[in-house]
């Protein structure tokens, strides 16, 4: 066959398959939305809040989540007292300490959300932290090491050890200028101070848990800096919530494994109500903010 008659072939055999392909359209039934909770809590005297939300469709990618009101929302310890959170806006209930009221260490905490014949409630026992020895940082010029080809600046390492006893687990958050890091590669989590199955009770966070998701490598920090860390002590179930959800959250590719739940804490009283998701968490926290100078 000639060369033109070849290709005249194989131009006419894919306008066929071309031509005889029908669009075939995949109705995908939507999931029954979820009511979702963001209950951490910490022993400070600041202003605690409550976050219920409803679930959006799985292809919403607009970032905007509904607000729940419901009829209460009440934190009790194991002696009996409540501290009733009170809604400030749709779907965000606060609640603020006066001092002799805070959440204590080692106590044990039950959350009731009531919403008209539905009950949705969890437990957690604050977890202890461990102190901030400090947080140290060095200039690269950005010709080599971290900076290698990029803007010059600087990062930044946490110093702190692990409390002795093995079984702690932490969650370490990082703000700059009063902005929470709040990316997937930003999620830090640590069991003692490496992961599960590490021997590494009582020493130094590791390197990749104090060095790298506390710095952005396409834009180190600059003189003025603020850079505050926050240590949280976290259950194990909490620790595995978060280690599961920055899985998911940065879950891709073509080898990639499928979708799971992140198991939540919450239970719920009926099967007719919403199916719960989120966490419910007190934890202690230690923290230490520095200003990057010459």
């Amino acid at each position: 066959m000639k060369p033109i008659q070849s290709i005249l072939l194989v131009i006419l055999t894919t306008f066929l398959f071309v031509a005889c392909e029908d669009v075939v359209e995949v109705e995908i039934d939507e999931a029954e939305p979820q009511i979702t909770f963001d209950a951490i809590l910490t022993n400070e005297l600041d202003t605690q809040t409550i976050k219920i939300t409803r679930s959006n469709p799985y292809f919403d990618n607009s970032g905007n989540y509904v607000g729940v009101s419901v009829d209460s929302v009440i934190v009790s310890d194991q002696d009996g007292n409540r501290f009733p959170f009170i809604e400030s806006q749709i779907g965000e209930y606060i609640f603020t300490p006066s001092g002799a009221d805070t959440f204590k260490l080692g106590n044990n905490y039950t959350l009731r959300i009531y919403k008209g014949s539905d009950l949705y409630s969890a437990e957690s026992q604050m977890k202890r932290s461990t102190p901030i020895d400090s947080i140290t940082y060095e200039f690269f010029d950005g010709q080599g090491g971290f900076g290698g080809g990029g803007t010059p600046g600087y990062f930044v390492l946490l110093n702190a050890l692990d409390q002795p006893g093995a079984g702690d687990s932490y969650w370490i958050r990082t703000y700059v200028n009063g902005k929470f890091l709040n990316s997937p590669s930003s999620i830090n989590v640590a069991f003692d101070a490496a992961n599960p199955g590490a021997s590494s009770d009582g020493i130094p966070f590791i390197f990749p848990i104090a060095f790298l998701p506390l710095n952005d490598f396409a834009a180190p920090y600059q003189l003025g800096d603020k850079i505050k860390v926050e240590i949280l002590g976290i259950s194990r179930g909490y620790y595995d919530f978060l280690a599961l959800a920055q899985e998911q959250l940065q879950n891709g590719g073509l080898f990639a494994p499928p979708p799971v739940n992140v198991r939540s804490n919450f239970t719920k009283n009926r099967p007719e109500a919403m199916n719960p998701t989120g966490y419910f968490n007190v934890c202690e926290l230690k923290s230490l903010e520095i200003e990057i100078v010459e």
